[in-house]
């Protein structure tokens, strides 16, 4: 939406695609398949790993482990199947496994609170 920021967890491929999505901000994190210097002119903000956006939240290209107390959305299993460690929680949000479509982040949150 217009008024939102969206996030991309990294594996941006061609950057026109970035050209068509409807944001306030966008932010990218930036992925193994992703080159530095390509997506500056369609990116407000670019981060090379992970990025806590709240203090239990934690944003990443590849799932990151040990860190049991938060919650960590993540890009990168394109196949969904990375063996999550024990304790760990994470939410994979790679583009091809959530249908192409940006999910919207407060919905999770509440969903996960729901379930806890």
């Amino acid at each position: 939406m217009k008024n939102d920021t969206f996030i991309c967890l990294g594996d941006v491929g061609k950057p026109e695609y970035i050209k068509d999505i409807k944001a306030r901000k966008k932010i990218l994190i930036l992925g193994n398949h992703d080159a530095k210097g390509v997506y500056k002119n369609y990116f407000d903000e670019i981060y090379t790993g992970p990025l806590f956006i709240a203090e239990k939240i934690l944003l990443s290209h590849e799932p990151v482990y040990g860190l049991s107390w938060c919650l960590n959305i993540h890009g990168h299993d394109h196949n969904n199947m990375e063996p999550y460690k024990e304790g760990c929680k994470h939410i994979n949000l790679a583009a091809n496994v959530c249908g192409y479509t940006p999910i919207n982040l407060g919905k999770i949150i509440k969903c996960i609170a729901q379930n806890t």
